[in-house]
């Protein structure tokens, strides 16, 4: 399937725009961040393009903190309306990944820009989608990349469903009624009365709106917890759902 447009002649000059992107928003060195590091060589080849008619335009896509398996990322969205404007002639990445992490979002990206005959270049990579043995590199390297999430999250899964047959506990907070110690679950004797005292007051009373709301009525609150970073968690008043 083709989804690369055709950019024999191309306008001059061509706009380029520069998106970047990280997963975490936190850095260790927030004077410098990889946004920066990743920008300044993107600005940096589009300069060595220079006398090509290469000239960044004056907005540059920075998305810190998304991740890249999801296309509703604010400055994603901005670049692709100015794609649609007519206002993007190349769009200039750091390595592909910082574009999309997936297949399917990769290709409804790639086929947007062939329509508005819109060429993407990885600067690292050394890619440009301009070319024939630019277009199949970027396939096979996307193709490479899914399988190896793939796979990774197989072997995830395979980890926790060998952890589960061990009998510990892979989840993140325990049912009331249990907490976890080594990752295994022990009974809370406080939490498991209150516990049977719901299975027992919902026996009696046979509604679920009346045992919500004598709970209430006696203070009793869903579980609390507290998190790795010693934020508290929990200890609301009943509803339905949670019952």
């Amino acid at each position: 399937m083709a989804i690369y447009a055709d950019r024999s002649s191309p306008p001059f000059p061509l706009r380029c725009a520069v998106y970047t992107r990280t997963s975490r928003e936190g850095e260790t060195d927030p004077a410098f961040s990889s946004i920066n590091a990743h920008q300044e060589a993107c600005y940096a080849y589009i300069a060595s393009r220079h006398h090509l008619s290469w000239l960044p335009v004056s907005v540059s896509y920075d998305d810190p903190g998304f991740s890249g398996g999801t296309l509703g990322r604010p400055a994603l969205q901005q670049m692709l309306t100015d794609i649609e404007a007519g206002r993007v002639d190349l769009v200039v990445v750091y390595k592909l990944d910082r574009l999309s992490r997936g297949m399917a979002h990769f290709a409804r990206l790639m086929e947007m820009f062939e329509r508005h005959h819109v060429t993407l270049v990885s600067v690292t990579q050394h890619l440009n989608s301009q070319d024939a043995a630019g277009r199949l590199a970027i396939n096979a390297l996307m193709t490479f990349a899914q399988f190896e999430r793939e796979n990774t999250g197989e072997r995830i899964r395979d980890k926790v469903r060998a952890t589960r047959r061990q009998g510990m506990w892979t989840g993140s907070v325990p049912p009331m009624g249990y907490e976890v110690r080594g990752q295994r679950l022990l009974v809370n004797e406080e939490e498991a009365r209150v516990a049977r005292h719901v299975f027992e007051r919902f026996v009696a009373l046979g509604s679920i709106t009346e045992l919500v709301t004598e709970l209430g009525e006696q203070g009793v609150t869903t579980k609390s917890w507290m998190t790795r970073t010693g934020k508290a968690r929990g200890g609301r008043p009943l509803d339905k759902n949670y019952l």
